[in-house]
């Protein structure tokens, strides 16, 4: 081991040690010590809402990966927050809803949770009630003349034997039965007859 280290002056550098000598102080100040990159202190900080064990994740973990890498990149600090983490929404700069989103679920909590610390979120609670309302997109498609399959609303008071008949009537089978605020194929149901 190291018995004893003291600086010498360049004279006194053994004759055997100065090739690794030189070698080693230029590859030092080949970059000048101040030009040289230091870690900075990120400018924002950005929450992920993500729930690891969803099985249709809308972001896997190597997207993750690479956004917490582009943020550090951009002075971002990027933090994952799962469910059980709502309280600690209003310590960031933006809430990033990395999860699928539904009412009456925990993204629509903190999303709203964002909106009254006046932090932006995507998805906010608006975006969330449009995307997962079958009724408002159908509605939405037909008055802006988009084309959508043939769309028939049922609820309790109008699913009658009836309105059955005239819905397979009207659209034939096979059928699509979705749930209105249903998400990633969750509530929907084929029928063949």
């Amino acid at each position: 081991g190291i018995a004893w280290i003291r600086p010498v002056g360049l004279h006194r550098v053994p004759e055997d040690l100065s090739t690794f000598f030189e070698e080693s102080l230029r590859r030092y100040v080949r970059v000048p010590k101040s030009a040289r990159k230091k870690p900075q202190a990120p400018l924002y900080e950005l929450a992920v809402l993500v729930n690891p064990n969803e099985v249709l994740r809308p972001s896997n973990d190597i997207a993750l990966q690479r956004l917490a890498r582009a943020g550090r990149d951009d002075r971002v600090d990027v933090e994952f927050l799962t469910a059980r983490d709502l309280q600690r929404v209003p310590e960031f700069d933006a809430l990033f809803i990395r999860e699928t989103t539904a009412l009456y679920h925990h993204t629509f909590r903190f999303a709203r949770k964002a909106e009254l610390e006046g932090i932006p979120v995507i998805d906010d609670t608006r975006s969330i009630v449009r995307c997962t309302n079958k009724v408002f997109l159908a509605e939405a498609l037909k008055a802006n003349g988009i084309p959508a399959p043939r769309t028939v609303f049922l609820d309790r008071a109008s699913f009658d034997a009836q309105r059955i008949a005239r819905m397979e009537d009207a659209l034939g089978y096979p059928m699509v039965l979705k749930i209105p605020d249903g998400s990633f194929s969750r509530g929907v149901e084929r029928a063949d007859n």
